[in-house]
């Protein structure tokens, strides 16, 4: 399924800009992870990027959380509820509590096949 579809299936009754979902991104990701292309190619999509200090306050409004194995942190589960979804941008899912995701009804994914093949 399109992330597109995804989200709308989600989310069927978000009409205005105001009302699109919202993924909150950790701003303290070890390597950078380019925002605007995401936003502009996204338009049912808003995206804030906040830093760890905030994100206890926009977790309980998120309704997408991207973050990594090395930035998570159990105590964000403290925001995340019912239908809400981890995006890790990392292909290792280890250091996520996936138990307590299921029995939250949290959706996770990873970014397994980030590590292709290698040349050389």
């Amino acid at each position: 399924m399109s992330t597109g579809r995804w989200l709308r299936s989600r989310w069927p009754n978000r009409g205005s800009r105001s009302n699109l979902p919202l993924a909150v991104v950790d701003a303290d990701l070890p390597i950078p992870l380019e925002i605007e292309p995401l936003r502009s190619s996204r338009p049912d999509l808003t995206v804030e990027v906040e830093s760890s200090e905030a994100l206890s306050e926009r977790l309980v409004d998120a309704d997408i959380f991207v973050t990594s194995n090395g930035s998570w942190d159990d105590w964000y589960l403290e925001g995340l509820e019912t239908g809400d979804w981890v995006q890790t941008i990392g292909a290792g899912y280890d250091r996520f509590p996936l138990d307590r995701f299921e029995k939250k009804g949290i959706t996770f994914t990873n970014a397994t096949g980030i590590h292709g093949p290698s040349a050389g």
